[in-house]
């Protein structure tokens, strides 16, 4: 489900009625899409002015881990979008990094 400008609406019940695992929310997604309404910005003006695509955006924004183009493209374009909404690249950086992370290692078949 997307953000839009009324805020972040995952219906996290349903996924726990359908036995689910229910991914934790990313606080990475949160503090951009806050910083993009702060600053009055739209998802393609922020695209536009950290030189990314709407979709890379957008997948940062909503935490779509499934949508991101690849780790290496998607820190950078994470650094770029918090360069625009005045938030710390490398905390953004850092804190994306460990999310990618927790979402590949909670992806692999415990045996």
């Amino acid at each position: 489900m997307d953000r839009d400008d009324r805020g972040p609406v995952p219906d996290h019940r349903l996924a726990e009625m359908e036995g689910r695992a229910v991914p934790a929310p990313s606080q990475i997604g949160e503090a951009l899409w806050r910083g993009r309404l702060r600053m009055g910005l739209s998802l393609d003006d922020v695209a536009r002015r950290a030189g990314t695509d709407l979709q890379t955006v957008s997948a940062i924004e909503n935490s779509d881990f499934g949508r991101m183009p690849g780790v290496s493209k998607t820190i950078a374009a994470a650094r770029a979008y918090a360069r625009v909404v005045k938030l710390p690249e490398k905390w953004v950086a850092l804190t994306l990094a460990a999310e990618l992370a927790r979402i590949a290692i909670s992806s692999f078949p415990m045996t």
